[in-house]
């Protein structure tokens, strides 16, 4: 797993629920702007325009002293042996897409909900007929000299009467071994083979009864040396075994000095390097990995350890257990970019897909991650018995019933009973970030159906908050004369863009600008006034705050003011509307619950609320009846709230929401969103609903 690593000390820190909601870590965080504004206003006017601002999710919190939010996250996740690179602006792995040499693969594909995902996978397609790929192989052996002067070498350390090196060769990772699973022989053959035949299992045992995926044995390369400072690891005592481990916490200097040493051994990248380190836990007991390297191309690439069996007592899962795991993953998703519906492990089920925290990927292994003991199979042998993990095959994620793996199976040795439940996970589309020239970080708000794009930014010389015109790759600073920061929200295609403003004071005030008029917007006798949409027709719809603080939506059409009141609650905004005045937006928190979506049509009220969450946002209604906006989860401390987007697959009122990386606030009629993930703006078009 990369971003999501196999962390085998997690399973002896309490039940496995609670250990879940320590890696349900999410990258989406939110702060308020207001008081790196204007921190002088006062602390009601502070909490009250805490909600009229952006959620973004790059600026650096008061809390965590004064490290970015991703740093913040990271040194949170590295506490309990991991990382988050995934959820952070990462390199885009595509071989196919860009044309570069890489390790055999297939493609392949499946349809959930109406939504097509399309896979890659090692080795050839089954569907095809019999055929044998053997991927070559190349063990990298790890030696770390501490600070202490302590060594830990995978070449000559002893681990249960063998080097770390000698007990994975040795082991059903490329030794044949005699694979029954339930009764039903699937080959004698290394681990990683009878995986793949027993995950296509309906297409080996009728039309590819010969289909192989195989290892080649390994070359060994010499032990690559990495020294560790003192202030980098600490020993920590398993009390079951009394074994000492130790713990290597080096975060993302770890991952460059194995890029490193990778680049200099020159392999090919249609080999498999597996980094072997002894029992030493550096970052995580196992990641597998892929990155475009230059003049090479792209290479996939597995870490794990090897430790004694008996470490963590009833919970070891030791020797070969975290390679296992590696490995299968590394064959159903080796370029870490295989999306999912979302998924949720079998004793988890939950309306949100619990597989948020892992980016909602194709990662078998994980699913089971967190299972227990049942989890670690031995593999009896003479004169050693190895331990693997068990791992989802493919229609434990595409819910197809009956399973067309072995014996009917969702997973290779039957932890899990039946496919994933249904929940809401993400959805995967490709986007185009893009940055205003010179800016700290740049957020899009809104969008129309000629493709110009609003929102704001932070200036990298004044430091100040200005608002922006993107018209094709042209930028246009809009700025309401005499404010202190500018916030434009929506365009429509006639080019009249709205939005809201602080003069100098510290007063929020709406505004409209068209073709370079500007217009204050203020609703009579009101405390402040935000405007949030607008329609081709030109009524502007936003909210305002009275001066006991009560949130009121409004209309204005033709000059004239409509407030618009939920019947769902006191406090309510309004966000969108579209060319046949349906509303979007939504409640505000009170003392009963949180902020509760909405759409209006003609005078009635529907409730528009993203599943199992605390607060749903909506920020645009497009004409195919696409939702779209923000919501928000618990978050695990006080320096982290989980701000998420979300958009429907499809017509809101009968499809399924999605959450996406990053926030959103607006879209157009041609599908298009817009939103901000850390400190880049995007742009991306959804995938079509395949009805």
């Amino acid at each position: 797993m990369k971003g999501s690593r196999f962390v085998g000390v997690l399973y002896v820190l309490g039940d496995r629920r609670e250990d879940m909601n320590l890696r349900l870590l999410t990258s989406a965080l939110v702060l308020s702007l207001f008081t790196l504004i204007n921190g002088s206003e006062t602390q009601a006017q502070t909490s009250m325009l805490r909600r009229h601002l952006p959620h973004e999710l790059s600026m650096s919190s008061p809390e965590s002293g004064g490290r970015t939010t991703s740093e913040t996250n990271r040194s949170l996740a590295q506490s309990f042996g991991r990382d988050l690179d995934r959820h952070e602006i990462h390199e885009n792995v595509n071989p196919d897409r860009d044309k570069l040499p890489t390790v055999q693969h297939w493609s392949g594909k499946f349809s959930y909900q109406g939504v097509t995902y399309p896979f890659t996978a090692i080795g050839t397609d089954p569907s095809q007929g019999s055929a044998t790929t053997i991927i070559p192989t190349v063990i990298i052996p790890l030696r770390f000299v501490l600070a202490d002067g302590a060594v830990y070498d995978a070449t000559t350390t002893i681990v249960d009467g063998q080097t770390p090196v000698q007990g994975i060769i040795n082991s059903p990772i490329f030794q044949p071994y005699d694979f029954t699973l339930g009764g039903t022989h699937v080959g004698t053959t290394q681990f990683g083979d009878a995986y793949m035949r027993a995950n296509f299992w309906d297409l080996v045992s009728t039309r590819s009864p010969d289909y192989h995926v195989l290892l080649s044995q390994p070359t060994v390369m010499p032990a690559q040396t990495i020294n560790v400072a003192a202030d980098e690891y600490f020993y920590f005592r398993d009390p079951d075994s009394d074994v000492i481990v130790p713990s290597i916490n080096s975060g993302h200097k770890g991952d460059f000095q194995l890029r490193t040493i990778l680049a200099n051994l020159h392999i090919p990248p249609n080999s498999l390097p597996i980094f072997v380190a002894g029992p030493v836990l550096f970052n995580a007991a196992g990641y597998h990995n892929a990155s475009n390297v230059p003049s090479v191309g792209t290479q996939t690439s597995i870490y794990t350890w090897y430790v004694p069996q008996r470490l963590f007592g009833k919970y070891g899962a030791g020797d070969i257990a975290a390679l296992s795991h590696e490995i299968a993953e590394w064959l159903m998703d080796p370029f870490i970019n295989n999306s999912t519906p979302g998924w949720n492990m079998p004793w988890l089920q939950t309306d949100g897909c619990g597989s948020q925290s892992f980016d909602d990927l194709l990662e078998v292994s994980d699913v089971l991650e967190f299972s227990g003991p049942e989890n670690i199979m031995s593999l009896p042998g003479i004169p050693y018995n190895y331990h693997v993990l068990d791992s989802a095959f493919l229609d434990f994620f595409t819910r197809e019933s009956p399973s067309r793996s072995v014996n009917g199976s969702y997973s290779m040795f039957n932890v899990a009973q039946g496919p994933s439940g249904p929940c809401e996970g993400h959805l995967e589309f490709g986007y185009e970030y893009f940055a205003y020239p010179g800016s700290q970080w740049t957020a899009a708000f809104g969008i129309n159906n000629h493709d110009q794009i609003v929102g704001y930014y932070r200036d990298g010389f004044d430091d100040k908050n200005h608002g922006f015109l993107r018209d094709g790759r042209h930028f246009r600073t809009i700025d309401y004369p005499g404010a202190s920061a500018t916030y434009p929200f929506k365009i429509n295609d006639n080019e009249l863009i709205v939005g809201y403003f602080f003069d100098s004071n510290g007063g929020l005030h709406g505004f409209s600008r068209n073709h370079g008029f500007y217009s204050q917007i203020d609703f009579p006798g009101a405390f402040d006034t935000y405007a949030e949409g607008v329609n081709s027709q030109g009524d502007i719809v936003g909210g305002y705050d009275d001066y006991n603080f009560i949130t009121h939506g409004f209309i204005l059409h033709d000059g004239v003011f409509e407030t618009v009141e939920s019947p769902f609650a006191a406090n309510a905004q309004v966000t969108s509307i579209d060319d046949s005045e349906r509303l979007a937006g939504y409640t505000l928190a009170d003392d009963t619950g949180g902020e509760r979506g909405f759409v209006r049509t003609n005078s009635l009220f529907a409730n528009a609320i993203f599943p199992a969450t605390i607060n749903t946002e909506p920020y645009s209604l497009n004409s195919s009846n696409i939702l779209s906006g923000v919501f928000y989860n618990e978050p695990i401390c006080e320096c982290i709230a989980s701000w998420s987007g979300f958009v429907t697959v499809g017509d809101y009122r009968r499809d399924h929401y999605r959450y996406i990386r990053g926030v959103t606030y607006g879209s157009n009629d041609r599908s298009e969103i817009v939103g901000s993930f850390f400190r880049s703006a995007f742009v991306a078009t959804l995938p079509q609903a395949d009805r």
